[in-house]
């Protein structure tokens, strides 16, 4: 039995309309691209893959990720950093939205839960 959270129900352009951001950026976000400058790694996964279609936790995900970029105005290097510094230490990371603050205490941002 699937979990109906993480079923693809949402295409790139649905997405960008529910967060008021590029539909570009989301796929981005989740796909990856490749420009002239070079190779963009992407930040989340995409539950369904297969279809390209975002589930109702990849909205949620979208979302924080979302708003850690424009209201709190923390760059992906920051976001991609945190994630790093937390598989490093062994941490697992479960994907739903939470607070997490680094060992430095510098940074401390909405991300996703760790265990």
């Amino acid at each position: 039995m699937n979990d109906v959270s993480t079923m693809g129900a949402y295409t790139f352009a649905e997405a960008a309309r529910y967060v008021m951001a590029p539909a570009a950026t989301i796929r981005a976000w989740f796909l990856g691209t490749t420009t002239g400058a070079g190779h963009f790694e992407r930040v989340l996964q995409l539950d369904d893959s297969v279809h390209r279609m975002l589930s109702f936790r990849n909205l949620v995900e979208l979302h924080v990720l979302n708003s850690i970029r424009r209201r709190h105005r923390v760059t992906l290097f920051k976001v991609r950093t945190a994630i790093a510094i937390l598989s490093e230490a062994g941490t697992r990371i479960i994907r739903w939205p939470s607070v997490i603050c680094l060992p430095t205490g510098t940074i401390c941002l909405h991300m996703w839960l760790a265990c």
